[in-house]
């Protein structure tokens, strides 16, 4: 079984940045997403802010 990965949900192209943008997604983390790995979360958004 593969290690679980925490990663910002605008590295994986949401548009949640503080300029309603997103970065990425970068393949190494599509690849990841693919396998199941990924946890996705904002921490601004979970913390209150908007987006």
């Amino acid at each position: 079984m593969s290690a679980k990965v925490l990663v910002s949900r605008c590295l994986l192209g949401h548009r949640v940045r503080y300029d309603g943008g997103a970065s990425g997604p970068y393949d190494q983390l599509a690849k990841w997403q693919d396998e199941g790995r990924v946890i996705a979360l904002c921490p601004e958004v979970a913390g209150g802010l908007p987006t």
